[in-house]
């Protein structure tokens, strides 16, 4: 549709208004039927010929003899109806685009830089008149005009009216911003003043944009959700403001000294007459002829550099995962041989598909959770989550959409006929030892950095549009671009080749599922414990330890972790959390207000058997970052000094040494308690650690488990 009805529109729109501009003072003395006659020409035939050809329209059937009946029935055929109606629209459209001439075009023409004013303003004019003349041809059209009918014309409208705005806007601030900005009755400290604001909102914006589900904590009474808007739009209009500027200030350097007008332009009281008029011949100083070739040129030469450049390197991803691979993985490398210079040693790293038995690996199966961005999916079920799942692991990267299952057969062969699905296969699921890499796939440092790109113009359900283009801009990306699973020819490809399309869809949040490279971000941007891929693979015992920031215990990520798995794959999570809410009083909370709880963990149960009666069930242990009183000394000293321990804020990525110590000791100190189980009844108050049982020793997991689940039951004991 955008390609064969919105993009021939607009390409008539601009010729027309192209063709009126300079003749608008000839087009103005021409007579009311000329422009009658010309409007059901160009605008009210091409309409009736849409409607003889359109399908599924009832004609009205009259066997009657009498020659009068037949005509008046072939006149209420509702095809003649609409021809009617089309010719109608033509003529009104000839009369108010007379209109917008004589009250618009002629005036302007008049101005300063006449044909900046004609791409900026004009064009929008142009089109305004289409739309208001198809709204009058429905409204002649009446009840004949059927509801897919409309239903078409109003999402034609509404792509039309869309590029009309961003045409307008867009050429708007990038013409007049100069104008606005060094405007003789605008003081220097203005303008001073607002480059400061905009430049002090840029460098603290990853703070603001941060949204709730990101885990900031929002200070007392400050809106945050406000403030990130304003944030935002300070953004958007000094880039609008500032861009144009500089573009100016380059044109007046070129040309201005040359045409005597630098001196005049430059002058911030100088009389408003001389500074427009500066203004506009500085544009006017770019020759027209050259600037399609400038652009053929500019555009040339981005596709070349985003041949030669990986998108996925030439951005934050490479700088992260550089750093995490040498922190973590170089920590166990015993044989490292770093580079003088960088640091890092290729040994380092290793490949993910070596983790397993048949490698000489013999440690745990490690899933690492990333998730597939779907910001511009036509499933309704993603609208607001903007993400599903996206396990890696030794054996399979790839996802699935549980929520689709039902229905993959009709909508893969749906995605066939629409010649969306050319090489795309039903199925997500490939080899690790190929993904992204015929010779290896996915190194373990990669998996790594996809599923801590915690900050991205696309985060799943923090997706939103206007930060998403600022963040591509500033290139504020985490993500990763890898070969769509589902495609059976990018599959192996470590990324784009030609990255700037991707870019394009970053910068205007139009990932999905269907196309060649998917962009791949957080698995928190989807499901932060990791819970959802566990239990879909069944699995009888799961412990999830929830080290988020979270300061209010509202058990957000347990929440969406629990709501996913019931919606996407119908298990039940069925789970206490009381022991784990501070309370506001009493033993649980001292003189200076810090959080306390009764436990560090809870134990629930896995309903499998609500959608396999042989499922059976299984065991979730849930662990909270929490104080209880009873840790070690120096840690409740910690928090003495920071009171929102043990739920600072993730954006802190500097630990210094107590800080770390602190945060090492409580989980050792969770853990312990947790296999030590506890002690107090119901008079006692509090509950305390227990001594570690021998007992547990030579357990298997099903026994240690079931062992788990006597010693913290799920009715607990109440204070005193």
């Amino acid at each position: 549709m955008l390609l064969t009805v919105v993009a021939p529109f607009s390409v008539a729109l601009w010729v027309l208004t192209a063709w009126l501009w300079p003749n608008a003072f000839i087009c103005d003395l021409m007579p009311g039927y000329w422009w009658l006659l010309g409007g059901m020409v160009l605008l009210g035939v091409p309409l009736a010929i849409g409607s003889l050809l359109a399908p599924h329209q009832q004609a009205v059937s009259d066997k009657s003899r009498n020659l009068l009946r037949q005509m008046l029935a072939w006149l209420h055929n509702p095809k003649m109806g609409w021809v009617l109606a089309s010719l109608v629209t033509g003529a009104v459209s000839g009369l108010l685009m007379k209109a917008a001439v004589h009250k618009a075009f002629v005036p302007m023409s008049a101005w300063y830089g006449a044909d900046w004013h004609e791409l900026s303003l004009g064009v929008p004019l142009t089109s305004l008149v289409f739309l208001a003349a198809v709204t009058i041809q429905i409204v002649l059209t009446g009840r004949t005009f059927y509801g897919p009918y409309r239903e078409w014309w109003a999402r034609v409208g509404r792509w039309i009216l869309i590029l009309t705005i961003v045409w307008a806007v867009g050429s708007s601030l990038a013409i007049y911003a100069p104008l606005l900005l060094f405007a003789p009755w605008l003081l220097p400290s203005s303008k001073v003043g607002s480059l400061v604001v905009w430049l002090f909102n840029s460098l603290f914006k990853p703070y603001i944009m941060k949204s709730k589900n990101g885990k900031s904590s929002e200070p007392a009474g400050v809106n945050l959700r406000l403030l990130r808007w304003i944030s935002l739009g300070i953004s958007i209009l000094g880039l609008a403001l500032y861009l144009p500027i500089v573009l100016e200030l380059s044109l007046a350097s070129l040309y201005g000294a040359n045409m005597k007008m630098n001196e005049v332009w430059i002058q911030p009281f100088a009389e408003s007459p001389n500074w427009v008029f500066a203004h506009f011949a500085i544009l006017n100083s770019v020759n027209s002829v050259w600037l399609i070739p400038i652009f053929i040129v500019i555009l040339l030469v981005c596709l070349q550099l985003s041949y030669r450049v990986n998108l996925n390197e030439f951005s934050m991803n490479l700088m992260y995962r550089n750093r995490l691979v040498r922190c973590y993985l170089g920590a166990t490398h015993q044989e490292r041989d770093p580079n003088s210079i960088s640091g890092p040693d290729s040994g380092d790293d290793l490949l993910l598909s070596t983790l397993r038995s048949s490698q000489g690996y013999s440690g745990p199966l490690p899933i690492l959770n990333g998730s597939l961005n779907l910001v511009s999916t036509r499933d309704l079920a993603y609208q607001v989550r903007k993400a599903e799942s996206f396990p890696m692991t030794p054996l399979r990267c790839g996802f699935d959409t549980l929520t689709e299952q039902s229905n993959l057969e009709r909508n893969y062969a749906l995605e066939k006929i629409m010649g969306h699905a050319a090489s795309i296969s039903k199925y997500a699921y490939r080899p690790t030892a190929k993904y992204g890499n015929e010779n290896g796939g996915f190194y373990l440092g990669t998996a790594m950095i996809i599923s801590g790109a915690a900050a991205g113009p696309n985060a799943g359900y923090d997706s939103v549009s206007s930060p998403a283009l600022l963040m591509t801009f500033f290139n504020l990306r985490l993500g990763f671009w890898a070969g769509n699973p589902r495609n059976n020819i990018t599959w192996t490809h470590p990324g784009p080749k030609v990255g700037l399309a991707q870019l394009l869809r970053e910068l205007f949040g139009l990932t999905n599922d269907n196309a060649k490279y998917v962009y791949l971000s957080d698995g928190s941007h989807f499901e932060n414990l990791g819970v959802y891929e566990l239990v879909k693979r069944r699995c009888k015992f799961i412990l999830a330890c929830d080290a988020g920031a979270d300061p209010e215990y509202a058990f957000d990520d347990l929440g969406n972790a629990i709501r996913k798995c019931r919606e996407d794959i119908g298990v039940e999570i069925e789970l206490d959390t009381t022991p784990l809410i501070p309370k506001s009083s009493g033993t649980n909370s001292d003189k200076s207000g810090k959080k306390q709880t009764t436990q560090h963990c809870v134990v629930g149960t896995i309903h499998y058997d609500m959608v396999d009666p042989e499922g059976g069930k299984g065991i979730f242990v849930y662990l909270k970052a929490s104080l209880t009183g009873d840790e070690p000394a120096d840690v409740l000293n910690y928090q003495t000094g920071h009171t929102t321990f043990p739920h600072q804020s993730t954006a802190d990525q500097s630990f210094t040494e107590s800080q770390f110590e602190s945060y090492r000791r409580l989980g050792q100190h969770v853990v312990e308690t947790l296999f030590a189980g506890r002690e107090a009844t119901a008079h006692e108050g509090p509950l305390i650690s227990a001594r570690a049982s021998d007992k547990l020793h030579g357990l298997s997991t099903a026994e240690l488990f079931e062992d788990l689940k006597e010693k913290w039951p799920k009715n607990v004991p109440k204070e005193a």
